[in-house]
């Protein structure tokens, strides 16, 4: 029993896991999505030539720096260049929310060098994944998120049981409170220090920088499959859309009470945790139809029969399914990309990072036409998006599977 459980959850994986929950999961939830205008609340007398400076930093420096930072991590190393992002993300973090309200950036230049660090932090973030694909291959990583959905799972089935039992004040205050803020923070600190300990890896070290960029390149745009991901995000950012805006304007129509949304919710993110992390955990062999392409079919048939949802309840049962099945389809996508990448793993993600980024900036600029839809349509674009989403994936895994099957029965 030991031997088995060590075999499925080697050293690397467990610290994977415990990592990208503590700093990933946990602490992302504490510095705010949108930390230009987090830093921009403490700056006394912002002009707006200030408040467009430090916007503009937010956004694109991490974009111009983020296949430098592949780059440098294939050659010195994932290890190293993860341990930098967790220490100057847990450091900003604990400057912007501990320190910045006794005003320490009440100035513009000491908030710029935060927006600057926390961008520069962002460009190393493909490293962990890097490290991780290179050590334990694809079953360990399928095992990492099995395990990470398990965690995330039973820390969700605890924020319930808070609920359930009558403190939900009680959590929002300490969610709220410095202490926990600095705790948190410290957590992300202290988890960079610990990679110090991890056991190192890179790309061609041997090769220039110049080779390793040449060779990410090489990789993104002749490998087929990388560019096919990126063709299937545009749809999966119109599919966001409209599931974001369906459950706007479904809340709005049957009069959803905020009181009922703080029960569905929570639930449909325990069940597409749970649901997700057992699947992944109990597959034997790693089948991309089954983590990607039948996944995405129910999905897109759950998004279409939402259309004829008449009652909250029935509403929220097929939402968690979509959750779940996109849950599980997103790890299915991770393998995927990681075992058609092979060399320089950290300079190709970080392409393909860098697109699917722009992408996203790009479709979010539309939003405003999905928020005049009634959520019937928005429930049926959705439904679209995902199938042809669905269909370039297939395409995907057609390629990688022939490339496979070919590089195996050639000679040498």
């Amino acid at each position: 029993m030991g031997d088995r459980m060590t075999k499925k959850f080697p050293s690397n994986v467990i610290k994977y896991a415990i990592v990208i929950i503590i700093a990933g999961t946990w602490g992302r939830a504490l510095l705010i999505p949108n930390y230009a205008k987090s830093i921009l609340d403490q700056v006394s007398q912002v002009t707006s030539s200030h408040s467009d400076l430090i916007t503009y930093v937010c956004i694109v420096l991490p974009l111009l720096l983020v296949f430098i930072g592949g780059i440098l991590a294939d050659k010195y190393g994932r290890r190293l260049l993860w341990a930098v992002f967790l220490l100057l993300y847990g450091g900003c973090m604990l400057w912007l929310t501990v320190f910045a309200p006794s005003g320490l950036l009440a100035t513009f230049g000491p908030a710029l060098m935060v927006a600057v660090l926390i961008s520069l932090s962002f460009a190393f973030v493909c490293s962990p994944l890097a490290w991780l694909f290179d050590h334990e291959g694809k079953y360990g990583l399928k095992n990492a998120y099995g395990l990470i959905y398990v965690l995330v799972g039973l820390i969700v089935l605890v924020i319930i049981g808070i609920r359930f039992t009558g403190h939900e004040g009680f959590l929002q205050n300490v969610s709220r409170s410095i202490v926990f803020a600095a705790v948190s923070s410290l957590l992300v600190v202290v988890a960079g220090l610990w990679m110090i300990t991890f056991p190192e890896n890179y790309g061609n070290r041997s090769s220039s920088l110049p080779e390793i960029a040449r060779s990410g390149i090489n990789q993104f745009i002749f490998g087929k499959i990388l560019p096919l991901v990126v063709l299937q995000s545009i749809f999966v950012e119109f599919f966001r859309l409209g599931r974001g805006y369906s459950l706007i304007r479904f809340v709005l129509a049957f009069n959803v009470l905020p009181d009922q949304m703080n029960i569905f919710l929570p639930i449909e993110s325990l069940a597409a945790f749970l649901c997700a992390g057992v699947f992944l955990l109990v597959m034997k062999e790693i089948d991309y139809k089954k983590l990607i392409i039948y996944p995405l079919i129910c999905a897109g048939v759950l998004s279409f029969v939402m259309y004829f949802t008449s009652t909250p309840l029935m509403f929220f049962i097929l939402r968690g399914g979509v959750t779940a099945l996109l849950t599980l389809e997103g790890a299915g996508i991770l393998i995927l990309i990681n075992d058609s990448i092979s060399e320089n793993r950290a300079a190709a993600l970080s392409l393909l990072v860098l697109c699917m980024t722009v992408v996203t900036l790009v479709v979010t600029r539309l939003a405003a036409s999905f928020s005049r839809l009634e959520w019937e349509t928005l429930s049926l674009i959705s439904g679209v998006c995902i199938f042809v989403s669905c269909g370039i994936l297939f395409m995907a895994v057609r390629i990688h599977l022939r490339d496979t099957q070919e590089s195996l029965s050639s000679p040498g």
